[in-house]
């Protein structure tokens, strides 16, 4: 039989990772869970260090040259015990509150979160799973709620996209 693997690189049963089927959970925070319905995570490049090196120059690794975020946006509910807006809001108000001027402590507003990432087309595994990727952050609060635009001419759901900080990220699992 011929090896078919030299033009389809992929085995005939597998597939590709779908981006559509994934949850932010957001420690004390679920509704944010709920309704997520982008996430976009920046991930930190490294510095390189040039070091003379016989005729040349060689690169060493250096220091990550940049801060853990990601961007979110989130669904309004209505007919739901969770308010999106309302939870954002708060959470961003324990960062700093416009109405007094406190700045909090960074345990009072820093929370732990998982993105988790779902093989749809997978067989689950014993637990009844079927995730793929398992992303672990620390330290996450929200640094900016973006413009909220509303519109009479527009009669679409309303979305709320937020910037967040992490002082970690890191994959926690592959399956």
């Amino acid at each position: 039989m011929r090896n078919r693997n030299i033009y389809h690189p992929i085995d005939i049963r597998s597939d590709f990772v779908r981006k559509n089927a994934f949850e932010l959970i957001v420690a004390g925070q679920e509704p944010l869970h709920i309704l997520c319905r982008t996430l976009t995570i920046t991930m930190p490049a490294t510095n390189n260090v040039p070091v003379p090196w016989i005729s040349g120059i060689m690169q060493l690794a250096g220091r990550v040259n940049q801060q853990y975020t990601f961007t979110a946006t989130f669904l309004d509910g209505v007919d739901n015990p969770y308010d999106t807006l309302q939870d954002l809001y708060r959470w961003r108000n324990l960062v700093f509150d416009h109405n007094t001027g406190r700045i909090s402590l960074a345990h009072e507003y820093k929370k732990e979160a998982t993105i988790n990432v779902y093989d749809i087309t997978a067989d689950m595994d014993d637990t009844g799973s079927s995730l793929q990727y398992e992303f672990k952050l620390s330290g996450v609060w929200p640094t900016n709620i973006e413009s909220i635009t509303l519109s009479v001419e527009d009669d679409t759901v309303l979305e709320i996209s937020a910037m967040f900080a992490a002082d970690k990220l890191w994959i926690n699992n592959f399956s």
